[in-house]
């Protein structure tokens, strides 16, 4: 079971190899000893979203699994290591923070942001570069986070993007921010809010944070992401 580990505490991994019950090697230790990664106390982050033609994206990154469908695209541009990126349909943040401030009235903008990424983080990209298959055309809003290597300091942003057929982008645009291999571009389906079902979420939310503070709630996070991969 992954376990998290302190910084400073020296530990060990010992390997050995077996057929049956028959060793194949020696044993082999290694000792390591886990680093405080770096605090960047100044974040910056810049959030760059384009919409295009699913056809014609397609047939331009040799993608087929894209055509048919507007797209998203986003690239993040940050001074940290760690990023979280959703698109959300225009108003459904707004309303989701109407309703947050009414449950819980002069509760700092960081919660509510943590709480919308414990939400969708199963959905959430964690690539710099992402494509965002849309079912619709439409005005989105993006959300994006962005953290130090130490998990100390974090920033939001948001990226306003309309969707739809008189903003699509040349394809040729994305060749600008795509690594050479159109491979590694993360490729996600934005999904569907239901709003009846958050007033629970958040108050579940809510009374698992009460022993916690932001940054230790937001670590546990990104421990949970490190644990899948």
């Amino acid at each position: 079971m992954p376990t998290a580990l302190e910084v400073g505490k020296e530990y060990a991994i010992a390997a050995i190899g077996r057929a049956g019950d028959t060793a194949t090697t020696g044993l082999v230790v290694e000792r390591f000893t886990v680093e405080r990664g770096q605090v960047i106390t100044d974040l910056t982050m810049d959030l760059t979203s384009l919409a295009f033609d699913g056809d014609k994206l397609a047939e331009h990154l040799r993608e087929p699994s894209i055509a048919g469908y507007p797209i998203l695209f986003n690239n993040i541009e940050t001074n940290g290591i760690y990023t979280a990126t959703y698109p959300f349909a225009k108003g459904e943040l707004s309303e989701l923070k109407a309703m947050f401030d009414s449950m819980y009235p002069g509760e700092s903008e960081e919660t509510f942001y943590m709480f919308i990424f414990s939400q969708v983080e199963d959905y959430c990209s964690y690539n710099k570069q992402s494509l965002w298959m849309i079912n619709e055309q439409g005005s989105y809003e993006v959300l994006c986070m962005a953290r130090d290597e130490a998990q100390e300091n974090y920033k939001f942003g948001i990226s306003a993007i309309d969707v739809v057929e008189s903003n699509y982008s040349p394809v040729e645009e994305i060749d600008k921010y795509l690594p050479s291999s159109s491979s590694k571009v993360l490729l996600k389906n934005a999904g569907k809010f239901c709003m009846s079902e958050y007033a629970s979420k958040m108050k579940e939310y809510m009374d698992s944070k009460s022993t916690y503070s932001f940054k230790t709630s937001i670590k546990d996070m990104s421990k949970i992401r490190s644990m899948k991969k």
